[in-house]
């Protein structure tokens, strides 16, 4: 990791790109590039986070040492949009299930990667209308039961 960390650092200090970022670093992989990098260095974490799979250890770790998270997967391949809880909140914002997973994220500081076939659904999230109040927002983060979607056979040990 040293090797290609150093390197990205040249890069960015020639001006070939403006940040660094990583993705899938749980939280020993993120301590072990901070041996090579400043915390400051890494702007972004590109990691899994959605409803079922809230991250909170992880996210509250990149937190602390002001890295962003870039969240993929938001929709949980469309099962968070089928569910009761998110779908009475969309009801309660007249607003999509989507949009009320994207405003979830966005409230708890996340940029969020969500994909679409159709564009319809692509320019409904782009809508940022949807404000989460506090209990809309704890609501969601009840469903977390760490449904992880993304784990390949090359995957390090998630933070739990």
């Amino acid at each position: 990791m040293s090797e290609y960390l150093t390197e990205l650092l040249k890069a960015k200090k020639l001006g070939l790109t403006k940040h660094i970022g990583v993705s899938n670093f749980t939280i020993a992989n993120l301590k072990e590039a901070m041996q090579t990098l400043d915390s400051r260095e890494i702007f972004t974490n590109q990691v899994e986070v959605h409803p079922y799979l809230t991250n909170t250890k992880l996210r509250a770790f990149c937190a602390q040492h002001d890295i962003h998270v870039t969240a993929y997967m938001p929709f949980v391949v469309g099962k968070v949009l089928n569910d009761q809880t998110i779908i009475d909140i969309a009801n309660k914002h007249d607003a999509t299930p989507a949009q009320v997973v994207i405003a979830w994220e966005n409230a708890n500081g996340m940029t969020t990667i969500p994909s679409s076939t159709k564009r319809k659904n692509l320019e409904d999230n782009f809508n940022d209308k949807v404000k989460l109040d506090d209990e809309d927002i704890a609501r969601i983060d009840g469903l977390d039961c760490n449904d992880r979607q993304a784990t390949p056979d090359f995957a390090p040990q998630w933070d739990q």
